[in-house]
């Protein structure tokens, strides 16, 4: 009878030889599936903009920690905890990374686009006629838990073709009041911009009729609200960077977890 051993052969409760079939390895790999997937579905999310009903969607992937790894209960639990404020951390992202791009179209036309990153061949903020909103916290997707308030301005974005009181503003663009580069910006022919998810809806859309009934125009109804930007291509990496911080900084505190868990098991064992 040989003497060979198998790598990766069942033994007989169903737990693979090798590598794989160490807790510890099969934890780690765990947790990175988890927090990435979580992130990743968080992104998503934003993409789809679902809004805040992709909270459900980013718990149910964060709970499948425990199933995944079979790990002690409060370590499991743990590491939901830390998958879910990841994953709500990826629904605050101001620009959805997943999002497709246009080209070469007008102003006029962004109100009938889907994208998330416009390259258009006419465009010019109305800055004279921007109005400034106070939103609790930031213009992202956010789950508000301070009392830090941050004014911004609102104005209407136009096409070559737009004519005051004859054709509706086709769009909007924000910006933070404190930030006199991207006001400085507005003045810019940049013609490009990016889409921006936002919670605070009631107050925007409020500072978007009373710059409506203070120049005396109107506005689509689903005029996208967008950041006037000089390159959508560095906007979006700067969404994948900031994914990639988040994933980092979950799977960082969840190692953390597991060394904490070991140590203490350790120390039991030396006691006993």
């Amino acid at each position: 009878m040989s003497n060979t051993k198998l790598a990766g052969r069942p033994r007989p409760g169903g737990e693979p030889h090798g590598l794989m079939g160490s807790p510890v390895v099969r934890s780690v790999l765990g947790g990175v599936a988890v927090v990435t997937g979580t992130v990743l579905a968080g992104s998503l999310a934003v993409t789809a903009g679902l809004g805040w009903v992709a909270i459900p969607v980013v718990v149910l992937c964060a709970l499948s920690m425990i199933l995944v790894m079979r790990t002690k209960v409060v370590v499991g639990l743990t590491g939901v905890v830390i998958a879910v404020a990841c994953g709500i951390f990826a629904l605050q992202q101001e620009a959805p990374p997943f999002g497709s791009e246009v080209r070469g179209i007008g102003v006029a036309e962004a109100s009938g686009s889907r994208a998330a990153y416009f390259y258009f061949n006419d465009g010019k903020v109305l800055a004279d006629r921007a109005e400034t909103v106070t939103v609790r916290g930031g213009s992202g997707f956010s789950i508000q838990t301070d009392t830090e308030y941050h004014p911004y301005q609102v104005a209407p974005l136009v096409g070559s073709s737009w004519r005051a009181g004859e054709t509706p503003v086709p769009a909007w663009v924000i910006t933070l009041s404190n930030q006199p580069r991207a006001q400085a910006q507005w003045s810019l022919p940049l013609r490009a911009a990016v889409r921006i998810n936002t919670t605070d809806g009631a107050e925007i859309a409020a500072a978007m009729r009373a710059a409506e009934r203070r120049g005396r125009f109107t506005a689509l109804d689903h005029a996208p609200l967008l950041r006037w930007v000089a390159d959508p291509v560095a906007a979006q990496i700067g969404e994948w960077r900031r994914l990639g911080a988040i994933a980092g900084i979950g799977l960082v505190a969840w190692l953390a977890v597991l060394l904490a868990d070991a140590l203490i098991g350790a120390g039991r064992q030396r006691r006993s």
